[in-house]
């Protein structure tokens, strides 16, 4: 992934675009490949020449990769392993949008049981959450 950022980027600033396309570009894959390389892998996943077998190393101070490949020469490296993607930052509801959901709750299920439109109003809150945060 990293590579092909880092081609695109020479890309762009190898052949004529419009400049304010370029120059949007160049900052979003700045920003993409600076975050891609700050990312530390927790293991290294290896494949056997032969066999294809699958292998897996983390770096826990006694083994590492260039140890494992040192000891195992007809294994390759097939790529790093990370934890989880870069975490997204969470969209807040606005008061306003809040008070929009509970007006819709109560309009729809006006009679309801007390219990039954808290209930009602959480799920429709939640979803407003799922609909702003995916």
């Amino acid at each position: 992934m990293i590579e092909v950022l880092k081609q695109a980027y020479q890309l762009l600033l190898t052949e004529p675009h419009a400049p304010t396309v370029c120059n949007q570009l160049e900052v979003i894959l700045r920003q993409a490949i600076a975050e891609l390389e700050s990312q530390e892998p927790v293991a290294w996943m290896f494949q056997h020449d032969e066999t294809n077998r699958m292998n897996y190393v983390s770096n826990d101070g006694i083994h590492n990769p260039a140890m494992f490949l040192e000891m195992n020469p007809r294994y390759a490296l097939v790529c790093p392993l990370y934890t989880h993607p870069p975490q997204r930052t969470w969209v807040e509801l606005t008061d306003t949008q809040i008070e929009q959901v509970y007006f819709e709750v109560v309009k729809e299920h006006r009679g309801a049981p007390m219990p039954w439109g808290q209930v009602q109003f959480g799920r429709a809150l939640l979803e407003k959450f799922k609909e702003k945060n995916t």
